[in-house]
Order: structure tokens, then C-alpha cells, then sequence
């Protein structure tokens, strides 16, 4: 998997679950060490609870 920017718009928020303008369906977001990725720079998805290297 890469990643590469996007700009999103967050929307309405119902529970856990956000509305989010500028994604793909099936796009996912990073929320933690954004700031060390480069376009198509490859990453691995970390299961729940697992922590970075």
C-alpha cells in the first residue's frame, strides 16, 4: 500500500462514524506520523492496538 495527500473536509460526525468529502471509498486516512511520509512511499496498515516500529 502508498500513501499519497489528499484534502478532505470533515462533515457530519453520527457515533464513531465521519463524514468525509475528498476520499475514495475504501481510502483510508492516516492519523499518526503524517509528517514522515513522501508520496508513494509504501506503509503497512498496523492492526488494532499494535504499536509503530
Amino acid at each position: 500500500m502508498t500513501v499519497n495527500p489528499r484534502t478532505v473536509t470533515p462533515g457530519l460526525m453520527v457515533g464513531n462514524i465521519m463524514q468525509v468529502e475528498g476520499l475514495n471509498l475504501g481510502e483510508r486516512v492516516v492519523i499518526a506520523g503524517a509528517s514522515f511520509l513522501r508520496n508513494d512511499m509504501k506503509v503497512t496498515l498496523l492492526k488494532t492496538g499494535e504499536q509503530a516500529k
